[in-house]
């Protein structure tokens, strides 16, 4: 049986759901606003509760949560405005969706499939939303490990009383790699090990010979030019540099446009690195470790103080004592906490006391904020 390994990643990820599940309950926050602004975009009218796995759409080794019915007419233009201009709508999604969706419908239509509408606003929904340090650090579609979670997010409301449920979000199909090379695949678990070790958001990212990408373009730019050179010089008698030079002369400005737009593209691809460690069959553990103790050296430390209490389960604690009206026992009982019973008193707990008067705060400021 797999042995899912406890990354860092699990409490951040943990972390992050629990802040956009109390945002969502109280109504306020950025995330909110983003959650909204996407609902009204689809015209959900969100129902509450905590879904089931079932519920999901399956495409591949990707789940999502779909709107029962799509609207009409479909938010094309906003999702498709957002998209960077450089950006085709299908370049945004992973080919596992594409596959499922190419069985049915013609790939000229995925510009405007409500499927691809829907994962390219999820998409700007977790980029606007989840922050760096809880994201996946799985190639271009790191969304993929949250898609699930943040249509859920669009189109339920977490029942007050079952906060922590939704946050866990364990009805979530998680996402599983067949092994650790095939990192092109948008997976929440990374397999490290044939005998089935797994960590959750593993920092494993499959990196492709920049060398060899860079030769393959080239090659595809020259056979190109070539192919084009010999149409225009066979079909139309017309010499292709003395073209592109009347071209450039007739119109400097965009001439110049083309190249400074290339120019800036490729210096962020240069001053934009990130790093990895390389690791091959004589990579020891203490190069790794080493290696690591390298670059972490240029990072500041994040977080390093833990809070004492989760803020989820204050809230939730709270929430159930003030309009739920549960004692302290059963509180305990959902906790799995003990409660103290005195001669004279009912079961009582200053751990739940103490958790109630801090949620209390913190609904007080998430309605402040609101």
């Amino acid at each position: 049986m797999a042995r899912i390994l406890h990354g860092s990643a699990s409490d951040r990820l943990a972390e992050c759901r629990k802040e956009l599940t109390l945002d969502i309950a109280e109504r306020g926050g950025s995330s909110w606003f983003s959650i909204a602004a996407l609902r009204r975009r689809w015209g959900i009218d969100a129902a509450q509760a905590v879904p089931t796995s079932a519920e999901a759409a399956r495409f591949g080794s990707i789940r999502l949560f779909l709107p029962a019915t799509w609207p009409n007419p479909l938010p094309v233009e906003p999702v498709l405005d957002a998209l960077p201009p450089e950006r085709l709508p299908v370049d945004g999604i992973p080919g596992e969706i594409l596959n499922v969706l190419s069985e049915d419908v013609d790939p000229l239509d995925w510009f405007t499939h409500p499927v691809v509408l829907w994962y390219l606003d999820l998409k700007g929904l977790h980029d606007a939303i989840v922050p760096p340090r809880a994201q996946s650090p799985v190639g271009v579609f790191r969304e993929a490990a949250w898609t699930g979670f943040l249509s859920a997010c669009v189109l339920y409301d977490p029942p007050r009383d079952r906060l922590r449920e939704f946050a866990d979000g364990g009805w979530v199909p998680r996402l599983v790699a067949k092994a650790v090379h095939d990192a092109t695949a948008p997976v929440a678990l990374a397999q490290l090990h044939p005998d089935g070790l797994m960590m959750t958001n593993a920092p494993i990212v499959s990196v492709p010979d920049a060398e060899a990408v860079e030769v393959a373009h080239w090659c595809h730019f020259v056979e190109f030019y070539d192919f084009l050179r010999d149409y225009l010089a066979d079909t139309l008698g017309l010499d292709i540099n003395t073209v592109i030079e009347a071209a450039a002369a007739d119109r400097p400005a965009a001439w110049s446009g083309v190249w400074e737009a290339f120019n800036e593209r490729l210096g962020t691809a240069y001053t934009e690195r990130s790093r990895f460690i390389s690791v091959d069959a004589d990579t020891t553990r203490q190069d790794v470790l080493d290696a690591f103790a390298i670059l972490k050296a240029g990072f500041p430390t994040s977080h390093p103080h833990r809070p004492n209490r989760d803020t989820l389960t204050c809230a939730q604690v709270a929430i159930w004592r003030d309009e739920h009206g549960m004692s302290h026992k059963e509180i305990g009982h959902r906790l799995g906490w003990s409660v103290r019973r005195g001669r004279d008193t009912k079961p009582w707990s200053e751990r739940i006391r103490q958790y109630a008067a801090d949620g209390r705060a913190v609904l007080a400021q998430r309605k402040q904020a609101a």
